[in-house]
């Protein structure tokens, strides 16, 4: 989530924040993080409904409190992951680019590091919808939200959000970018 559209302008960056009746700015949120937060509201109303089918609650807690709290650390990965690119001149909220390539810290693993936090924070929802059916009764919608989400995100992000975001960067620092595309992978991995 490293690019940006028109993103060098001082406008966009001025984006991040509405300036209140005081003078004072408020805090923005990105429209991917609204899509983020809708899609796991969707699984936790999925949740909610799986769960009043579950026989033996004491088991079902067991299994899916780790579950629950792996997803936490998917949020507060990709808080960190924004403010690390921040503090390198980037913004992922509205899509600014840094004057410099970022290609350290958790850019150095992945290209796409909030977006990799997402994917497994979907694949983490699902795995949970589907364990918890194994307490109760299988439901249909939770069944097909838990195996066809994750895909669908994939997809949309790999094919249209990140092929987007590729070609801004490649645009803006064309040398640097390719050299990191043949280093870094798109989701995940050093590349040799």
């Amino acid at each position: 989530m490293s690019t940006a559209m028109k993103a060098d302008e001082p406008a966009a960056r001025g984006a991040i924040v509405a300036p209140t009746s005081g003078g004072a700015a408020r805090f923005r949120f990105a429209p991917t993080f609204i899509v983020d937060i809708s899609v796991s509201f969707v699984y936790a109303l999925l949740l909610g409904h799986v769960l009043h089918g579950v026989r033996n609650m004491t088991m079902a807690v067991l299994v899916g409190a780790p579950i629950i709290m792996l997803i936490m650390l998917c949020y507060v990965g990709k808080i960190l992951i924004i403010r690390f690119l921040e503090r390198r001149g980037g913004d992922a909220r509205t899509y600014v680019l840094s004057d410099a390539l970022v290609t350290d810290g958790p850019y150095a693993w992945s290209r796409n590091p909030t977006y990799l936090l997402a994917l497994i924070q979907f694949l983490l929802w699902s795995a949970l919808l589907l364990v918890l059916q194994v307490f109760g009764a299988v439901e249909p919608l939770p069944l097909a939200v838990a195996c066809v989400m994750p895909l669908v995100f994939f997809v949309i992000t790999d094919r249209v959000n990140i092929a987007r975001e590729d070609r801004r960067l490649a645009a803006k620092h064309p040398e640097a970018f390719a050299d990191y595309s043949r280093r870094v992978g798109r989701w995940i991995g050093r590349l040799w």
